[in-house]
């Protein structure tokens, strides 16, 4: 299920550049806000996987289950960074959807764009990160 609720951010957030463009701010916010939802439910399988490992006892815990739990420590915090920034961004492009003014200043700046197509690349950059190192350590599991 984690790895089910990493894709789908990624199925929401790829279309934000083409809302940007089409200077729509509340498809952008409602695609963030379900982006926020499926990263705190992948967050949430993390935790859960994280807790099995930790209530292993010290000796039944292999090397790859201690490099998977370091792993599936890092990923989370990326994770966890991906998420309140959008957040951010959320907030700030639902200051735009009631003013007009607002609306002109963010959505004729280039900068808004890069920082959403730098979140749109990082987010898929952590998907396959994680499934590379989740096929990795199936691959030493077995």
């Amino acid at each position: 299920y984690a790895l089910l609720a990493l894709i789908i951010p990624v199925y929401f957030i790829r279309d934000i550049p083409r809302e940007f463009k089409n200077e729509n701010a509340r498809r952008i916010v409602l695609k963030l806000i379900a982006s926020v939802i499926a990263l705190g439910t992948f967050l949430f399988f993390q935790k859960q996987a994280w807790t099995q490992i930790i209530e292993l006892e010290p000796s039944r815990q292999s090397l790859p289950d201690k490099v998977f739990l370091l792993i599936v420590a890092i990923h989370s915090i990326i994770v966890f960074g991906l998420l309140l920034k959008m957040c951010y961004l959320a907030g700030h492009f639902s200051k735009t959807i009631s003013s007009e003014v607002k609306s002109l200043l963010i959505f004729t700046n280039p900068f808004e764009e890069m920082r959403l197509r730098l979140l749109t690349r990082a987010l898929v950059f952590v998907q396959f990160a994680w499934v590379l190192s989740y096929l990795l350590m199936l691959g030493f599991a077995s």
